[in-house]
């Protein structure tokens, strides 16, 4: 009766069985397995085809049973080639972030320190500035008398003051953050870049360069009037450029992660509105 089936090719040369390829939020993983009899030549053949694989990047297993040898060799991307090389291929993944940022009680992006006339707010700055002279429990000033420079305004300026003694001096704002990442292999021929770190992206100009995929686009937040006793000092809305992240997840497996924080930028300080 012939074993050929159970014991392999009686020929002196490797046989490579079916391939398989897997894909993962991790990206392509390309299974390669080859048998061979298990004498001596043939073992030496597969131990040298699964040092050959793990010189290259594959994790390998080799196992030996009723006459046969075999190694499976498990490359972290697609080896069937194409589009598929290591050197190229990555995993993308975008996320829309809900991050905080604090801004002072008296700025204006506080919905109750809006409506306050900029005089109360200055006059509420100084009296901070000198609150030993002066008693606001409870609205009723004694020792030096509280003068609202505008009456119109002065109850919610006393409410800003009142609040900032008792220690609620910050105003808490929550600003998007998108994240780019990009799960690669070790030979990934296209390194982090830092070319545009701390520039501002407008909206537009992020989709266009950066490709952000449609479905994740309705998070994008829609720009605030800018009041007119700031828009003198060269103020943007945008999304301002972190550096970027590299991170090993595996033995061949790493992350570039770039992110962006939307928020007001001085274009004096940061640049022109890219």
């Amino acid at each position: 009766m012939s074993t050929a089936v159970l014991t392999g090719s009686p020929t002196p040369v490797s046989q490579l069985q079916p391939p398989s390829l897997d894909y993962t939020e991790r990206g392509w993983t390309a299974t390669i397995p080859y048998e061979d009899v298990a004498s001596t030549s043939g073992i030496n053949r597969i131990l040298a085809i699964a040092n050959a694989a793990y010189l290259s990047g594959a994790r390998v297993s080799v196992k030996q049973s009723y006459g046969k040898v075999r190694v499976e060799s498990v490359y972290p991307w697609d080896f069937s080639g194409g589009s598929g090389s290591p050197a190229t291929e990555f995993v993308p993944l975008w996320e829309m972030i809900s991050k905080k940022a604090e801004v002072s009680i008296f700025d204006w992006k506080n919905p109750l320190a809006a409506n306050v006339d900029l005089s109360n707010i200055a006059y509420a700055k100084n009296v901070i500035q000198n609150i030993s002279t002066y008693n606001i429990n409870g609205g009723n000033p004694s020792g030096t008398a509280l003068a609202w420079p505008d009456s119109g305004t002065q109850t919610a300026a006393l409410e800003l003051l009142s609040l900032y003694v008792n220690d609620v001096t910050s105003y808490n704002l929550f600003v998007p953050e998108l994240h780019f990442t990009q799960t690669v292999n070790s030979q990934y021929v296209f390194p982090a870049s830092f070319s545009n770190t701390g520039r501002i992206y407008s909206s537009t100009t992020l989709k266009s360069v950066f490709s952000v995929p449609g479905n994740i686009l309705f998070g994008f937040p829609i720009a605030s009037s800018i009041p007119s006793y700031i828009s003198s000092f060269n103020l943007v809305y945008g999304w301002f450029t972190n550096g970027p992240e590299v991170k090993q997840i595996s033995g061949f497996k790493w992350q570039i992660v770039q992110t962006w924080e939307w928020g007001l930028w001085s274009t004096d300080m940061y640049g022109t509105l890219l």
